[in-house]
């Protein structure tokens, strides 16, 4: 890993565990630049927004990935920097640390701190977390074919369907969502094992295939659909890894992979 790496990863986990409150990455990087007060053009590492629906507010992130810890000069730089550019946060990212002064200058001028590093060898043999991916490939379901016979046997083919738009109506007016049929459907190639193509014909009487959006509706009597269960390999990045850790940690959850692809979270539990 280089600084820029460290940049990116940090762009990357503030991103992801922000984005249920809406966080959006503004920029980052040597290309990251905002203009301040005094006309002076100022480098962010990471710069962030997040709004409140009425205000909106930004965080500038710095990432030092230097061999030694941080002092206040650095915090006072950034400090200096958020004032220049009325931004509203300000928080600094190392992987060393912080000197005693650092921490009481930051916490005086309500700037953010945070360690960020990878694993070192005095870490081994401390009570740590566990961490663990259960399978290095997922069998996900692919569709190859989906056709839609009419009440008269012609075949429309494949369509361009969008299934979240897509209902099936009865005589008495009973709408179930295409999707429960492509869940079932999916259900049998994982339950067949079906790494051959798959066909099933779902047949009905009196029902009609329903467009949410425009109403238009079509007389149909079954729907035909091929798949096929496809095995990938599982390809995990660094920020991948490293925002599964930091969630396995400050959720005290251990987080495991099936072979369907699915993430899935128990309690956390310390090694031995």
């Amino acid at each position: 890993m280089d600084w820029k790496d460290y940049e990116k990863i940090t762009k990357d986990i503030y991103e992801t565990l922000g984005k249920e409150s809406g966080v959006k990455i503004e920029c980052y990087g040597n290309s990251c630049k905002v203009i301040g007060n005094s006309g002076v053009e100022h480098q962010i590492d990471v710069l962030a927004s997040h709004s409140d629906g009425i205000h909106t507010y930004k965080t500038a992130i710095e990432c030092k990935y230097w061999k030694n810890t941080i002092s206040k000069d650095t915090v006072m730089k950034i400090h200096s920097i958020i004032n220049e550019t009325n931004i509203d946060k300000g928080i600094v990212i190392s992987k060393k640390g912080f000197t005693p002064d650092a921490i009481a200058y930051a916490k005086s001028k309500n700037i953010g701190l945070a360690l960020l590093r990878e694993v070192e060898k005095e870490d081994y043999g401390r009570d740590l977390p566990i961490f663990e991916i259960i399978s290095s490939k997922v069998r996900s379901p692919k569709i190859i074919q989906f056709q839609m016979i009419s009440k008269e046997g012609a075949n429309r083919g494949d369509e361009n369907v969008e299934i979240s738009k897509i209902e099936l109506i009865d005589s008495k007016g009973r709408r179930s969502p295409l999707k429960e049929w492509i869940d079932h459907f999916y259900a049998q190639l994982h339950k067949e094992n079906a790494i051959e193509p798959l066909t099933i014909e779902y047949k009905f009487e009196d029902i009609s295939l329903n467009n949410i959006e425009t109403s238009e509706s079509t007389p149909i009597q079954s729907i035909v659909i091929t798949g096929v269960i496809e095995e990938k390999d599982l390809r995990w990045t660094q920020t991948d890894k490293t925002w599964l850790i930091m969630k396995s940690v400050f959720e005290d959850k251990i987080i495991t992979v099936s072979e369907k692809g699915v993430i899935k979270e128990s309690k956390f539990r310390f090694l031995n």
